[in-house]
């Protein structure tokens, strides 16, 4: 049985929650995205995400490698890690040119 490649649209709208969901620990890397969706780990997903103002969505082939549930605490965010597939690099140099501007500044993250 083959397994079915799910769609996720995402808009991430400002540096902040940009470099909030990055996840620069991921080699190839990888986004935080608030929404489980009935996503389980190891779902292939394609991830149309635009970002900022941009126009156009870039559409990154990903996997779930990381499911963060909900919390009754209210300190976590529920959602999916995605780590890219190898052929993402536009969209990985993308992503890291944008928080390059912002380098100097921290900004709380939604994963470790």
């Amino acid at each position: 049985m083959t397994k079915q490649r799910r769609k996720l649209q995402v808009h991430i709208a400002d540096e902040s929650t940009l470099a909030s969901a990055y996840m620069p620990l991921i080699k190839i890397g990888g986004l935080f995205i608030g929404a489980r969706k009935g996503l389980r780990m190891g779902d292939d997903v394609l991830l149309q995400l635009r970002l900022l103002d941009a126009g156009e969505a870039l559409q990154i082939e990903s996997r779930v490698v990381w499911l963060s549930p909900q919390s009754g605490k209210g300190d976590s965010q529920q959602g999916v890690g995605l780590a890219f597939h190898e052929n993402a690099d536009r969209a990985r140099v993308r992503i890291e040119d944008l928080l390059a501007a912002n380098k100097d500044v921290e900004f709380a993250t939604f994963t470790i």
